[in-house]
C-alpha cells in the first residue's frame, strides 16, 4: 500500500526513539517511492520539534527545504 503513495513525504525520525521503532520507520520509508528519511540519531529522542534549539532548528530547516522543493 505504501508503494502507491505518490505524494512526496518527509519522515523525521530518530533511532533513539523509545516509542516509535526507527527500524519500522526506515522500512516504511523504503516502500514510499518519494520519501526523504532524516535520522536525528543520538541528538533527539521522540519529540524532535520539542528538542533543544539546534535539533529543533535543523528539523524546521529540513521541513522548510523540503516544502520549497516539492512546491517548486
Amino acid at each position: 500500500m505504501l508503494a502507491q503513495v505518490r505524494q512526496p513525504v518527509l519522515l523525521l525520525a530518530t533511532d533513539q526513539d523509545a516509542l516509535v521503532s526507527y527500524k519500522a520507520s526506515a522500512r516504511a520509508a523504503a516502500h514510499l517511492p518519494h520519501c526523504e528519511l532524516v535520522n536525528f540519531g543520538e541528538r533527539a529522542r521522540h519529540e524532535i520539534l520539542r528538542e533543544a534549539d539546534p535539533v529543533r532548528l535543523e528539523a524546521l530547516a529540513r521541513i522548510d527545504a523540503f516544502l520549497a522543493k516539492v512546491s517548486a
